[in-house]
């Protein structure tokens, strides 16, 4: 954690490689370690840890951050038909409320990202966003926006990204807040965002 709080990522994932020999049933530091590796765009190796946190039945977050991780480092990869897949069957292994919301969350952001069924990413959009904690609303908020978006619901999306930026400054958001707002003809407001 030290070498990542100073921005040595590639010594702190060695040091996470050898915490994982240390203590392998740690799921703590497995999905820290798959994290890391999902930062360094090493898609294989995050996704690989995910799946070996779930197997190990952990705790709700942890969960939740091991569906996150790897459904991000499936699309990533290009691969969007086994990020639907995977957040699917982790939808359905997983009822509480936390990993409802963040498995719609990333069911949406996969359907949206890639262009497929955007009826069922505005739905899955809106079930994450009334099952999330107020601390994660932003994220389905954000979704929501980036598939109105995608409907070319601009307005709508402007709407629902900038309330989402207010409350969770994220690059993506930012970034999908500027393309709607390009799309709706308003530039300036475009390069602000």
């Amino acid at each position: 954690e030290e070498a990542v709080s100073r921005g040595m990522l590639r010594r702190a994932h060695g040091l996470y490689r050898k915490a994982m020999e240390s203590e392998p049933e740690n799921a703590t530091i497995r999905i820290s370690f798959a994290l890391l590796a999902g930062s360094l765009g090493l898609w294989q190796e995050a996704i690989a840890a995910c799946r070996e946190v779930l197997a190990s039945d952990p705790e709700d977050v942890v969960a939740a951050a091991a569906c996150s991780t790897a459904a991000e480092s499936l699309r990533a990869e290009g691969n969007m038909k086994e990020a639907t897949r995977f957040v699917r069957e982790f939808i359905e292994a997983h009822p509480s409320k936390t990993s409802q919301a963040v498995g719609y969350y990333e069911l949406a952001t996969t359907l949206a990202d890639s262009g497929e069924d955007l009826d069922s990413a505005l739905d899955y959009a809106g079930r994450a966003l009334s099952a999330a904690p107020d601390e994660l609303k932003p994220y389905p908020l954000a979704a929501l926006g980036w598939v109105h978006y995608k409907r070319h619901e601009f307005e709508r999306a402007i709407d629902c990204l900038r309330k989402s930026s207010e409350r969770a400054a994220q690059p993506t958001t930012f970034h999908h807040l500027g393309m709607a707002y390009l799309a709706a003809g308003r530039a300036e407001e475009a390069k602000a965002a």
